[in-house]
């Protein structure tokens, strides 16, 4: 059988080979003609530049020119970085920048400021020329060091020419190609991917921010980072271990923050479009122009994929449980949709001041793939999706100098997430008539603030302080429409805390070579408010704890914590299940033992559509390197597809007697009103294929890290 299955695979590869051989060929020639007429790629340097800027000045105000030695290094790495600058003028030809010639052997500090203030003409002018600059208010600082170059076992990142050369599509999947940092596959009923950073999660331990505004779902702190795609980010920063005590709190293990781009030009325009096997759809479109005091730019970004083809040779089986779900060779339920749009406007008025206003609203919905190994007689007990997962961001940046040597950050944040899970009671996706069938809806958000002070004024100190505060508000409510009173309606609860941080640092210059970081930062942590539904789920109840057994308020047993938090509420919508694929977004390894997808799959590949600032991208190279990367894990994808369903999937109980069905019900309902309109047409009766699952209102709290 397993022979014959993987000759039907091998047939249908020769007959598709045509096709894909077209196909690329296609692709080539459309990619040449449009890098014919684009700017090459380039790696952006516009950190290192600023950072070596500011080592020179930083060694400046100590007077090198008193001595020799001091004299020669300052040269040595003031003539680095002026090389590094003609270097990338004279390989690009278009843009007008004035580059100092070389310092002269003898130097006195007047000469050495002319020289300073020419070299950082030349950033500037460079600046404001480079495609794909990034939101410099967005960086986030994490050591400073004489070559401006960050430490490998400290920090280390992606740009956007890297993101473009591996045709990576999501934020999780540039996090993969860094060292030390892996992805988590959140499998079970959720088709999350969170990261791990040497071990380290992103739930309490590895802060993850956009722009240096920290997200993360106030519920469970769950971030799925397929979810953010990665066309607009000039870079992925990732450090590992050591962090800043200026970010704020809970990098216990590191933190992850992405830089969006920032326009450049007069006029930057940008239009992508491609597709994938699984019938996927990537587009894009990006426009900015940059006037002497002003900027702004909007982008909109989609994503989405069909299904995920599995390898011609894998064996697809029918289960038991399963009577009205055929299995084919494309993975069940595995479509998704991402939709982005996003906007911001800056002014510029004089130095390095800048104030900065950015919009984001990104839209999704995706499915959860049930089990699809060789065990038939599995049992199934969850049949999600997710309608909609929303995420909306309103932020401010500002940097505003204060003299020549200090300067002062302020960033204010609303970031809201919304999101619905529907829990169906069997393989129709169409009923919930089940007790534990249930619209879950989660209306959260955060909002807060942060400042940093920076100051050169004390010698051989670059001293920093800073604060930050952020509220998270928790609301839910869900529907269970084979409950009395048909439907049964959750009241909303609520659930509210606060973290605030305080920290201070000081890079000191040691000598001209040498510098020392000294650091210190204090968080804490005040649950305001703590709600959980009682038994019937018709009513709320507070928290009770150790310290107050008989505790009636919502703000009583909440806890107020130091450096280590912890959230006391109602378990996340994750549950254990039946072990089943944890899909790639676009092209997983196949759980085929013998044959490593072959037929005509390939990643994702985006081409041009008109471009004044990028370069073309989906090359047949990377194809090349997407293969090789991912067939070295195709023997341990074939180890999982043979693992047995878990033991404590047990049968699932019959029916109770005298319960009540439902009709199939709207898939996505965002409002008790709309039910309760509607709750006729859901409890007409219907035929039930499965029995009850475990009740999902019998979930016992549990502390959760964050």
């Amino acid at each position: 059988m397993h022979n014959t299955l993987c000759r039907r695979g091998a047939s249908r590869a020769a007959a598709l080979s045509a096709a894909e051989v077209f196909l690329r060929l296609a692709l080539a020639s459309l990619i040449f003609l449009s890098a014919a007429s684009l700017l090459l790629a380039q790696q952006d340097s516009t950190v290192q530049w600023k950072s070596a800027l500011q080592a020179l000045e930083q060694r400046l105000a100590e007077n090198p020119a008193s001595s020799p030695s001091a004299l020669e290094n300052w040269r040595a790495d003031a003539d680095a970085l002026r090389s590094s600058l003609a270097s990338f003028a004279a390989s690009h030809p278009d843009l007008q920048v004035s580059i100092p010639a070389p310092l002269g052997t003898t130097s006195d500090a007047n000469a050495l400021k002319t020289h300073f203030d020419a070299l950082q003409a030349a950033v500037d002018q460079l600046i404001r020329q480079t495609p794909g600059n990034p939101f410099n208010l967005g960086v986030v600082s994490v050591n400073v060091i004489a070559s401006g170059v960050s430490p490998k076992p400290v920090a280390d990142g992606i740009d956007q020419s890297q993101i473009r050369d591996l045709n990576i599509t999501n934020v999780a999947k540039a996090l993969d190609q860094l060292n030390g940092v892996s992805i988590q596959h959140i499998a079970n009923n959720r088709n999350e991917a969170g990261i791990l950073v040497r071990g380290f999660t992103t739930r309490g331990q590895v802060p993850f921010y956009l722009d240096g505004i920290p997200i993360s779902v106030p519920y469970d702190g769950f971030v799925d980072f397929n979810r953010y795609l990665t066309s607009d980010i000039a870079e992925v920063q990732v450090t590992r271990g050591y962090s800043s005590p200026l970010m704020g709190p809970n990098a216990l293990g590191g933190a992850i923050n992405l830089v969006t781009r920032e326009p450049a030009k007069l006029f930057e325009g940008e239009a992508l479009i491609g597709t994938s096997s699984g019938d996927g759809l990537l587009s894009a479109l990006h426009l900015g122009s940059r006037w002497h005091h002003f900027f702004f730019q909007g982008g909109l970004d989609w994503s989405q994929i069909d299904y995920v083809p599995l390898s011609g040779d894998f064996q697809v089986h029918q289960y038991t449980a399963l009577p009205d779900i055929i299995m084919t060779d494309h993975l069940n339920h595995s479509g998704y949709r991402d939709e982005k749009f996003s906007g911001r406007v800056g002014w510029t008025p004089k130095g390095q001041d800048e104030y900065v206003l950015s919009y984001a609203n990104q839209k999704g919905n995706k499915s959860v793939p049930l089990y699809q190994g060789p065990n038939t007689a599995a049992a199934f007990r969850s049949f999600w999706e997710w309608p909609y997962w929303d995420f909306a961001s309103y932020n401010l940046h500002t940097n505003t100098g204060i003299g020549e040597a200090s300067s002062i950050k302020f960033r204010a944040f609303y970031n809201q997430y919304r999101n619905d899970i529907n829990m169906y009671s069997n393989d129709t996706y169409a009923v919930m008539n089940t007790t534990n069938a249930e619209q879950s809806m989660y209306d959260e958000h955060t909002d807060g603030g942060s400042t940093e002070f920076t100051t050169h004024l004390i010698p051989r100190n670059t001293v920093s302080g800073s604060f930050f505060f952020k509220d998270d508000t928790h609301k839910e409510h869900g529907i269970y429409p084979a409950r009395a009173p048909f439907p049964l309606l959750l009241p909303n609860l609520v659930d509210e805390d606060q973290q605030s941080s305080i920290g201070l640092q000081d890079v000191i210059a040691i000598t001209e070579r040498l510098r020392v970081t000294a650091g210190f930062n204090a968080d804490h942590f005040n649950g305001i408010q703590g709600q959980s539904y009682n038994t019937a789920l018709t009513g709320l109840l507070p928290f009770t704890c150790l310290a107050s057994p008989a505790n009636t308020s919502f703000s009583g047993c909440t806890g107020t914590f130091g450096p280590t938090i912890l959230k006391s509420r109602r378990p996340t919508r994750l549950r254990t299940a039946a072990p089943h694929f944890s899909p790639l977004p676009i092209a997983p390894a196949s759980p085929c033992s013998r044959i490593f997808i072959p037929r005509a799959n390939w990643p994702a590949s985006r081409i041009p559509i008109f471009s004044r600032s990028t370069a073309a991208i989906g090359t047949p190279a990377t194809r090349k390197h997407w293969e090789r990367k991912h067939s070295r894990r195709s023997s341990s994808s074939a180890a999982i597809s043979a693992t047995p369903s878990s033991p404590s999937m047990s049968p699932i109980p019959a029916s109770q007697p005298g319960q009540q069905p439902s009709a199939p019900c709207p898939k996505s309902v965002t409002s008790a009103a709309k039910w309760q309109t509607s709750a006729a047409k859901c409890i007409k009766a219907s035929s039930s294929r499965s029995a009850p699952r475990p009740s999902h209102a019998s979930r016992s709290p549990e502390a959760t890290a964050f």
